[in-house]
This record gives structure tokens, sequence and C-alpha cells, in this order.
């Protein structure tokens, strides 16, 4: 299966490859930044709070979550957004992983638990 190279390292493609597609992994999912949003959503802190950023912004990063939200919970695993960070880290099989990777709205899938604060 091919995915594109900015979706998964080659290292963790190639190791994805090796993997049976029940094996494990944990993983950090990082979606596409909401259109208009770039820079109000890099500036979490103001965005997140209830006296700073737009009301819009914050529409824009729970719309944009909203799909990779409606996926894990498909897949029945849990998860912890980060919604300055515009991802949610997890531990999905391998074949989950290059299902999700195929999705329009990711951006990046990266092995291991990322908590960007």
């Amino acid at each position: 299966m091919t995915v594109p190279l900015p979706i998964m390292s080659d290292e963790f493609l190639s190791r994805l490859d090796g993997m049976k597609p029940t094996d494990r992994v944990d993983v950090t999912v990082y979606i596409c930044s909401p259109q208009g949003s770039e820079v109000e959503v890099g500036r979490a802190p103001e965005v997140l709070t209830p006296y700073g950023g737009s009301q819009a912004a914050v529409d824009a990063v729970f719309q944009a979550l909203m799909p990779l939200d409606r996926y894990l919970t498909a897949q029945r695993v849990s998860f912890d957004m980060n919604l300055s960070s515009l991802c949610a880290s997890t531990t999905l099989t391998a074949n989950q992983i290059r299902d999700l990777a195929q999705q329009p709205y990711v951006r990046h899938v990266r092995e291991g638990l990322y908590y960007l604060e």
C-alpha cells in the first residue's frame, strides 16, 4: 500500500509494512489546519481561553477535529485530543493506521505519543 510521503516517514512506513495487521502501535495523528484560522490556532492559549481568541477560531478547531474524533470513536479506541496542536494521540493496529492515513483530513501520522503543550 502506498501512502504519500508527508503522511508518514519512510522509516515508520517501513516498520508498519513489517508488522502483522493486528499489531498495535502508539501514534499521534495530526489533522489539516482549518482554512483561514492558521494565525489564531497557532496561538493556542489565546484561542482556548474564554477571554482570548475569536469564537470563530475555536469553532474552526472543533469542526476540523470532528472527522478524526468520529473515526477514532468508531474504532473504539481511547484517545487524547490536543486542540492547540490539532492532533490526537492513541494506540491503533497497523491496519487502522493504514486506513486512517488515507483519510483526506489527516496531515501526518507520527509514531509515538506526543503531548505538545
